[in-house]
């Protein structure tokens, strides 16, 4: 009896411990908030939300539900709530709480037809994904479906029905998943897909092609599906001004079909991105721009070299070796005492050289030089500044005086016109022969009297006339010449302007001459 006994206790203390150990294994994992729609009763809501925390229970350790609502503000207060995806939250609130799985479920009703979903999401990135669709569906009904998704998901112990099978997708990169339109994740993603119908597969990833196949499985087919999706690339022209430089992405030159380098104009197709793009003229500076990629065609690129500069030597004499150098009328510099010196100017541009010192300054030399080439300039022949300001002081005087001249004479014209035609008009109403002229002869011999034209009178009429319009020409001719005079006199010509130097001042006088 004591043996029996004894032998009733050691079983009971090794079930007790196996127990306990089981407890401990369990994998700890966490369930988000079921994401309803469609479903009103806020009854349902709750036995089913209890039903799956039940059911999970028995194969995870599971986070309460305030630990999962702190991390989760947590994961929100780190990312912010743009940023804070369910894939992103998910993984900071996995790193917070030390879970291997997290669940998400989803219950869709449209009267009596629902959809069920869940999915488990591992720390290492895989996702597994079961759904299920009940038609006539009742309370009943739809706890079973989610007891078994959840059996279906259990790592490595997948329970697969009648009319199922189980695709696993892999890519390279990281692509976001679609089945029959609906998304479902991203990779690593394992599927339950009906064997029904093939099941259509749509693979995203910004930047690369879009994958799309559709695959046949039979039922309880396991398979495994690696995905390597392409680079998407873009279409442009690169042309540079001057064109044939060679082309560099990335640090890399480009190459043409027959391995030589590839130069401007040219079109490339680099893949979807930034890229850095570079050019290389010999004797030009190299031109760095960042190119993106984002769309199929990005049409033509033009880049402007600018050339590397050149050398121009002065040379100027001795007497001048403190000039100062001016290109494009800016200075550039002294000659530092020197009688030739370079400087360091723009490559292939029309340059206009000058030296000056003081009041004096070299004629105007135009020079083109190469990129990274040198090109002289000599000056022998300097020109007196204060010539020059005397010259254009005197073109000033010159047409100050004209001017004056000009005005005077102008007005002597208009008072001689006024006059002579004063006097026309006078004439059209004082000197007729017509009226002075038409007289009336008496009735002598009882024919009565009549009016007729004494032509003597009229010839003498016409005499006066013609010399009363001589003299209104006369004066206004004796007006304008009174103008013209009077303006000479007034401002004569300076045919000739004297200067002599007072310092630094320049003293002008001209003669009047008429």
């Amino acid at each position: 009896m004591k043996q029996t006994t004894k032998q009733f206790l050691c079983v009971t203390l090794f079930l007790l411990s196996a127990s306990s150990a089981t407890a401990q294994l369990k994998p700890e994992a966490m369930m988000l908030p079921i994401n309803f729609s469609g479903v009103k009763s806020t009854e349902e809501r709750a036995i089913l939300q209890n039903h799956v925390l039940t059911e999970l229970s028995t194969y995870y350790d599971l986070k309460s539900e305030q630990e999962v609502e702190s991390a989760r503000d947590a994961a929100i207060d780190k990312l912010s709530s743009e940023n804070c995806t369910e894939e992103a939250c998910v993984k900071i609130m996995g790193d917070l709480l030390d879970v291997e799985h997290t669940f998400t479920f989803s219950v869709i009703a449209a009267g009596n037809y629902w959809d069920l979903s869940a999915t488990r999401l591992d720390y290492f990135g895989t996702t597994a994904r079961r759904n299920s669709a009940c038609e006539q569906c009742t309370l009943p009904l739809a706890r079973k479906i989610l007891t078994e998704l959840i059996v279906g998901l259990r790592p490595g112990t997948a329970v697969i029905k009648h009319g199922e099978a189980i695709l696993t997708l892999e890519s390279e990169p990281r692509a976001l998943v679609f089945w029959e339109g609906i998304e479902q994740g991203s990779t690593p993603l394992e599927l339950t897909v009906p064997t029904d119908r093939p099941a259509e597969i749509l693979a995203v990833a910004e930047g690369y092609q879009d994958f799309s196949n559709f695959f046949e499985l039979k039922t309880g087919e396991h398979r495994k599906v690696n995905i390597r999706l392409v680079r998407r690339r873009g279409l442009v022209e690169i042309t540079t001004e001057p064109s044939g430089a060679n082309i560099f992405l990335d640090s890399k030159p480009l190459t043409a079909s027959g391995g030589q380098a590839l130069r401007t104009p040219s079109t490339i197709r680099p893949e979807y991105g930034k890229h850095t793009l570079t050019l290389k003229l010999e004797k030009h500076q190299d031109v760095q721009t960042q190119l993106t990629i984002n769309r199929p065609n990005l049409g033509t690129k033009k880049y402007t070299f600018q050339p590397n500069p050149g050398r121009l030597i002065v040379r100027v004499p001795a007497e001048f070796k403190n000039a100062d150098v001016y290109i494009n009328d800016r200075k550039v510099g002294n000659m530092g005492g020197k009688i030739a010196k370079s400087f360091e100017v723009d490559a292939n541009v029309s340059l206009k050289v000058r030296v000056k010192r003081g009041d004096f300054e070299s004629e105007v030399e135009r020079v083109k030089i190469e990129p990274e080439e040198s090109g002289k300039v000599r000056f022998n022949e300097f020109t007196d500044l204060r010539i020059i300001a005397i010259r254009k002081k005197q073109k000033k005087i010159n047409s100050d005086l004209n001017s004056k001249r000009q005005r005077i004479i102008g007005d002597g014209f208009r008072i001689g016109l006024y006059t002579t035609g004063s006097f026309y008009l006078l004439g059209l109403f004082f000197v007729s022969p017509e009226e002075q002229c038409t007289k009336q002869r008496p009735d002598d011999e009882g024919y009565g009297s009549y009016d007729y034209v004494d032509e003597g009178c009229v010839k003498d009429a016409k005499k006066f006339r013609s010399e009363y319009y001589n003299l209104a020409h006369l004066l206004g001719m004796g007006v304008i010449a009174i103008g013209v005079v009077s303006a000479f006199k007034e401002y004569p010509i300076s045919n000739e302007i004297s200067f002599n130097y007072d310092g630094d001042k320049i003293l002008l006088s001209y003669e009047k001459r008429f």
